[in-house]
């Protein structure tokens, strides 16, 4: 290697050097870098063809072609390497052996996922430092499986220090929050588990809020109530949450449901409706409308012969739990569900009923279906006709708690659009005081969004994590000959296989 090139190969090494500070600082491309680039290329360039003789010498020796080939075959194996490693950081599979699944995303957070057109955005609020780094690794690791679903999920950690924009723009009044973005759709998730982003994504997939009217004039409860235990204003609260506009109505003053509803809740009236006001729910019917009942027995609610026409009635019986509990305690716990899409979702814990009443399935028109939502175990309920009286009229389980119905109203222009109806037996698990009990608000909230029919909205139940009990007693031995006696005896014979050919050779 001559003089001259060694200078030039010093000269090449600096222009590069000079090219990666300045981008290094500069933090951007600016055209200028060019000149030190150019400046490298035409240095090296020059450099080798001044040795060019030298250098076709050394690569005509044979061992210099060995060298190459071997470096040749090293070069390609580390392409291959890097591209097995790309490929499977960019498609890769994961197997969940946990017996709940809890490692997993449930099939509605996957069927809503594939239902995405455009790109489904989450903004995660947080401030730099050693607590913050941690927290957003386990939001990583979360919000990774709705990555894995679909590519049109993007994720974006903002610094609540460098983006002020951001937090003006998304209102952020405190750090560790996530908000989403979708087709000009936002909504905020503070408590981060997979039932509440998924729902707050079925929020952003609505094009418009809906209006839910609750009747007045009956004794109902109050829905603008939130101190009295018997209100509806926490009810109000988690469907303003959900987007739902709530409103009153007062159907013997306004003569018909409002025709901007989307459902109508009647929730536990204490006085009849007239026969104006059930005309006027009939009619709301007729045109598909969606009603929630939520009734308490040994009331005269008047809305018997309305819910005869479809095949339901309400039995004036008080239904109660014969276990942990002395009979005529107030609270009924139900764990039964039907295979219905209001209690899909449920687990194996509880909603908790006050003093309901039972309902049952009489004659169905051939148009409408009812189906069972809840009710009873056989040997853990009874129901009575008094309270005060508890041998009158004793009933044994099961009973039905919870029935919907859909279908066409009889005399319904056959049409027209179908009605839907849920109907529960009590409107104490609406109430504040027992909202916030076991299933309670998923059981109300989901009978809302499957009545405004918007399924993909039904609450996810989070997943209980199951523990998985190993038995040592019975393995003990087994496990004392493969680990205690097995294993050292292997590895000390394949040691002395292979002392003995390298001794040997």
């Amino acid at each position: 290697m001559s003089k001259l090139s060694k200078i030039l190969y010093v000269m090449a090494s600096i222009s590069l050097v000079c090219t990666a500070i300045s981008r290094l600082i500069l933090r951007a491309w600016i055209p200028f870098m060019w000149i030190p680039v150019g400046l490298f290329i035409f240095l090296f360039i020059a450099a080798i063809f001044i040795d060019r003789k030298i250098l076709s010498e050394f690569l005509g020796t044979k061992t210099t072609k060995k060298g190459l080939s071997m470096g040749s075959m090293i070069f390609l194996m580390a392409i291959f390497l890097v591209a097995l490693n790309f490929y499977g950081a960019w498609k890769y599979k994961t197997w969940d052996f946990s017996l709940s699944q809890s490692n997993t995303l449930s099939e509605q957070s996957v069927t809503l996922l594939k239902g995405l057109k455009s790109d489904l955005k989450f903004f995660y609020f947080y401030q730099k430092g050693a607590e913050g780094e941690k927290l957003k690794n386990e939001i990583v690791n979360l919000l990774k499986k709705y990555q894995d679903q679909s590519s049109f999920v993007k994720i974006e950690f903002v610094d609540v220090n460098e983006r002020p924009d951001l937090v003006e723009k998304y209102g952020v009044k405190r750090e560790r929050v996530v908000y989403l973005e979708y087709n000009g759709r936002s909504a905020k998730v503070d408590d981060l588990d997979e039932q509440r982003i998924t729902s707050a994504i079925a929020k952003t997939f609505r094009e418009k809020d809906h209006i839910v009217y609750f009747t007045e004039g009956h004794g109902e409860r109050d829905l603008m109530e939130t101190q009295q235990p018997q209100g509806l204003g926490g009810l109000k609260a988690l469907l303003e949450e959900s987007k739902y506009i709530s409103k009153t109505v007062s159907l013997i003053n306004s003569g018909s449901v409002p025709v901007d509803a989307d459902m109508l809740v009647i929730a536990g009236p204490a006085s009849a409706f007239v026969e104006s006001e059930t005309k006027a729910i009939e009619e709301y019917l007729k045109k598909g409308g969606s009603v929630l009942f939520a009734l308490e027995q040994k009331t005269k609610h008047g809305l018997d012969s309305l819910l005869g026409k479809i095949g339901i009635k309400l039995n004036d019986v008080y239904v109660l739990s014969v276990y942990g509990q002395a009979m005529g305690h107030a609270f009924t716990p139900v764990n039964e569900y039907a295979s219905h899409s209001i209690t899909k979702p449920f687990g194996k814990e509880m909603v908790i009923f006050k003093l309901p009443g039972a309902l049952e399935k009489t004659t169905v028109p051939a148009s409408v279906t009812v189906e069972e939502i809840i009710k009873t175990r056989a040997e853990s309920s009874l129901a009575v006709s008094s309270l005060t009286d508890k041998t009158a009229g004793t009933l044994k389980g099961p009973f039905v708690l919870g029935y919907s119905a859909k279908g066409k109203w009889p005399g319904a222009d056959p049409a027209g659009m179908d009605f839907n109806i849920v109907i529960y037996p009590d409107a104490d698990f609406l109430a504040n005081d027992n909202l916030g009990k076991n299933l309670n608000r998923d059981l109300a909230i989901n009978s809302i969004v499957y009545l405004a029919k918007e399924e993909s909205m039904i609450t996810i139940t989070p997943k209980e994590v199951g523990v998985t009990k190993l038995d040592m007693s019975q393995t003990k031995w087994v496990g004392f000959l493969i680990f205690v006696v097995g294993l050292p005896l292997g590895l000390m014979i394949v040691s002395g296989y292979i002392w003995s050919r390298r001794r040997f050779a």
